[in-house]
């Protein structure tokens, strides 16, 4: 049986207040919560840390997740994944944009 060890964690009022929330909302303690995502963040590849605990820089995060996305479709070699784009073009950005004023209006209506 895996032992259980306990660590002191610092965190600001606005920080307990939130995970006090958190805690409440899934009917967890706060060790097991803050158990949980840290045996999620260490089990994660180090560049999925690394964005986690903001060591990246924000304008370079959508380039390491891509890099990270073809990474694990070659290993599952999933290669038609590979084609697709992550992200909409320009164009399709705008018309998706130009469809949600429409919308918009139409509720306003």
């Amino acid at each position: 049986m895996a032992g259980h060890h306990s660590v002191k964690v610092a965190l600001s009022d606005e920080g307990l207040g939130r995970l006090h929330e958190a805690t409440e909302r899934f009917g967890m303690t706060q060790m097991q919560l803050v158990g949980r995502l840290l045996d999620w963040f260490l089990s994660q590849d180090r560049w999925i840390q690394l964005i986690a605990i903001k060591q990246i820089e924000e304008d370079q995060t959508p380039g390491i997740v891509e890099l990270l996305y073809r990474e694990q479709c070659a290993k599952k070699q999933v290669t038609e994944a590979m084609d697709a784009p992550l992200w909409p073009t320009a164009r399709e950005a705008a018309l998706a944009e130009k469809a949600t004023r429409s919308r918009r209006r139409a509720k306003k209506r």
